[in-house]
């Protein structure tokens, strides 16, 4: 069974949308793979099999839009720092995000 990424299925529609907007230039197929991946919740092997690129290629779109998404109320900016503070707020958005991803996963109920 093939295993899943955590970006499968990581995306609505919209956020979709939203996200892909920022890249004008990103091919058709780009954007096709990238969605298959972020909102249909593609395998890697699949992706391979039904649009004939690479696993590499397709990890490469589907990291690129996934990473321009913005959840709901957040916000962007382009700051200068020196590289150890640029790293620090770089710290601060990943644990961020992995707080949000976090909270949008189902409890699960374990019985004893």
């Amino acid at each position: 069974m093939a295993r899943l990424s955590k970006m499968a299925g990581a995306l609505t529609p919209g956020e979709f949308k939203e996200a892909v907007a920022r890249f004008p230039r990103l091919s058709v197929k780009a954007k096709q793979v990238a969605r298959a991946i972020l909102v249909d919740g593609y395998t890697f092997e699949q992706i391979t099999m039904e649009f004939d690129t690479s696993r590499q290629l397709a990890h490469e779109w589907a990291t690129k839009v996934y990473d321009a998404f913005r959840p709901r109320g957040w916000v962007s900016e382009v700051v200068t720092l020196p590289p150890e503070l640029m790293e620090t707020v770089r710290d601060l958005e990943r644990d961020a995000r992995e707080a949000w991803e976090q909270s949008l996963r189902p409890v699960r109920i374990v019985r004893r």
